[in-house]
Order: structure tokens, then C-alpha cells, then sequence
């Protein structure tokens, strides 16, 4: 299928959208939905106005197993509530537990400045991030 626009909700008020340009479904015993060509889930504040936006190259909903989805490739996070950014190498997002983790390294970038991690842990609007193991922080200040 090509041009996807899917939303999720949650006791009838819409949470998240996501966009792809092309959907793969397989069936049997290792049922799966592919996104080949990558997703743009854009996250939603209870008024609608955006939240967060999560890019990635690829990603697989293993849809046999639990609600799973397996996200890789240029992974990018985006909180525009709080103006973090986080870029990683891959990313779970558990549907059922609503949480998303990686255990690979990641770079998040804050007001204040930019961490480095062994990994992450969030809830899936990504309001409240955990860094694995921090290090390297590096501090932003202007100049005057």
C-alpha cells in the first residue's frame, strides 16, 4: 500500500498520527507490518496542537507477538513542548506499556545543552525522557 495516514487514540480522543509512504503486511505465524520507506508519527497535546514528532528510515510493527514496533535508521525525536532533541540508531515502542527505550547509544540536545547516553527510556509523548547512563554533557551559553 502506498500513502498511509494512520491515527491512534485512546478512549475516543486521537494521540498520534502517523505517516508513510509505503506498508507492507504479512501474515502467518510471524506477523508483521513493514514500513520500508520509513514513518513521521507526529504526537498531539490534548488540545491537538503538536507535540512531538518522531522520523525514522524504517520500521516494523510486529503485530503477531504484542504491539511492538521496532524503529531504525536516522531515528529523530522531537519535543516542541520542550524544545529537546534527541537522534538515536534505533528505538522499541511499546504500544501496550505506551513507553519507547533504546539500548544503543543516543545524543540529546536541551536548552541547556547536549548529552550523550548508553541509551533512553520515555513514555511514548516522550514528556518524560531518562538518558541511560549520561555522559560527555557539554553546556550551551551565549555570549555576551
Amino acid at each position: 500500500m502506498q500513502n498511509i495516514l494512520l491515527y491512534r487514540s485512546d478512549k475516543g480522543e486521537v494521540y498520534a498520527r502517523l505517516e508513510a509512504k509505503t506498508v507492507q503486511y504479512y501474515s502467518g505465524d510471524s506477523a508483521k507490518t513493514v514500513f520500508p520507506d520509513g514513518i513521521k508519527v507526529l504526537i498531539y497535546n490534548k488540545d491537538m496542537t503538536d507535540k512531538s514528532l518522531l522520523t525514522a528510515n524504517y520500521a516494523v510493527n510486529y503485530t503477531s507477538s504484542s504491539d511492538l514496533v521496532y524503529i531504525k535508521d536516522s531515528v529523530k525525536i522531537i519535543n516542541f513542548n520542550t524544545q529537546d532533541t534527541i537522534y538515536c540508531r534505533d528505538l522499541y515502542w511499546n504500544q501496550d506499556a505506551k513507553t519507547v527505550y533504546s539500548h544503543n547509544p543516543i545524543r540529546r540536545y536541551t536548552q541547556g545543552g547536549e548529552t550523550f547516553g548508553d541509551g533512553m527510556t520515555a513514555n511514548e509523548q516522550f514528556d518524560s525522557v531518562v538518558v541511560i547512563r549520561p555522559h560527555g554533557k557539554e553546556s550551551f551559553s551565549e555570549e555576551e
